[in-house]
């Protein structure tokens, strides 16, 4: 979750008026020489299965008569713009800002007889994909994050910031990356159990996947004081694999190399060889050099396709600082308390609503039963 201050959250389980704003920074400008514009409507969403983990669209008033009066014109912005999307909440007389994202602008909308234009924005995954290798790029002997740090950088430079929080040990084999960057990247991240993404900043960061024991950082509860509007729950074994192959490449002169991470829980009808049956992800990484790479990426591999056995979707009053990855403490009405991971997230500038994606192992403990069950059980 991004930095908000204590009052800043207590306030959301308050009343309070939503309002939003957009810094527009054109090409060639500096965030100095950035103009703001008020927000019609619009939403963001952030969402970490998604290669583009921040996108979303904006309507701002704009007229012919207002770029000659402000010497700018929005339809300049796709040509390298970028837009600053914060959104703003006021609580009991007092202001404080929350940036959801730097934004490129993939295009501008606008109906010839209205004063207003739409602007659709996606994060700068974008030009890293629209920026493939013009030259084999040779990795050898490159820890895995300064791999990743230098495939971003041959595109940014310095002139943003780099995040590395994951070291991986190590150094990648003889791997020549030929096509493109975000490809490079993906394989990366599956060799290494890692993801790769922009802030909301804009800085690059090469981090774990999230982990079962990361901390919670909020609630969406229900009752007098609660943030929980609505909750959907889903099962669905679509994608889920209770097994993963990953095969990986030594050495030229050295056969390949290969691991089996497998769930072997002997409770759970989806463990290797029960009920489910034996549902194996198979996949192909050239990062991998050694076994124990390839075991390590086939378990980050699983622990992530286990997760995805139950879903929830909830309805909540908005909470902008909340990030995809982060852990939340979901309490029902029923008397069920469970911890969720954010896959998505998605913010309305103009509604006070927030729609949050989860998942979650499906079995339930103790306690995650509703309290009455619990009690018929004991």
């Amino acid at each position: 979750m991004r930095p908000a201050s204590p009052h800043f959250l207590a306030s959301l389980r308050d009343s309070h008026v939503i309002a939003a704003a957009v810094d527009l920074v054109f090409p060639g400008r500096t965030d100095a020489e950035a103009i703001s514009v008020p927000v019609e409507s619009g939403s963001v969403t952030i969402d970490r299965t998604a290669q583009n983990r921040r996108s979303g669209s904006v309507r701002i008033p704009w007229s012919l008569d207002a770029a000659l009066n402000l010497g700018v014109d929005v339809r300049e912005l796709p040509l390298g713009g970028y837009a600053l999307v914060r959104g703003l909440r006021y609580a009991d007389g007092s202001t404080e800002l929350i940036l959801l994202g730097r934004l490129r602008v993939e295009s501008v909308n606008w109906g010839t007889l209205e004063t207003a234009a739409t602007l659709e924005l996606s994060d700068r995954m974008a030009q890293v994909r629209d920026e493939p290798f013009t030259a084999p790029f040779a990795a050898i002997g490159q820890t895995p994050h300064g791999a990743a740090v230098n495939v971003v950088a041959g595109v940014f430079g310095s002139s943003i910031g780099y995040l590395t929080p994951y070291m991986p040990a190590g150094t990648l084999g003889d791997i020549t990356w030929t096509a493109g960057r975000d490809e490079a990247l993906t394989q990366l991240e599956q060799s290494y159990g890692a993801e790769t993404y922009f802030n909301a900043n804009g800085d690059f960061v090469f981090n774990r996947k999230p982990q079962d024991t990361d901390p919670v950082v909020w609630t969406v509860d229900s009752g007098e004081l609660g943030v929980m509007v609505d909750a959907r729950e889903s099962l669905d074994r679509t994608g889920v694999y209770n097994g993963v192959v990953v095969k990986g490449q030594a050495q030229s002169d050295l056969p390949p190399v290969s691991a089996l991470a497998t769930f072997d829980d002997p409770t759970s009808p989806i463990r290797w060889g029960g009920p489910f049956g034996h549902v194996a992800m198979i996949a192909d990484s050239t990062t991998v050099t050694t076994t124990g790479e390839a075991l390590a990426a086939a378990q980050s591999l699983l622990n992530l396709r286990l997760k995805q056995t139950r879903s929830l979707e909830l309805t909540s009053a908005p909470n902008p600082a909340l990030e995809a990855g982060d852990t939340i403490t979901v309490e029902f009405p029923d008397g069920r308390t469970e911890t969720h991971l954010i896959d998505a997230t998605t913010i309305s500038l103009s509604t006070d609503a927030q729609a949050i994606v989860t998942r979650t192992h499906f079995t339930p403990t103790a306690e995650q039963k509703p309290a009455e069950l619990q009690e018929a059980t004991a």
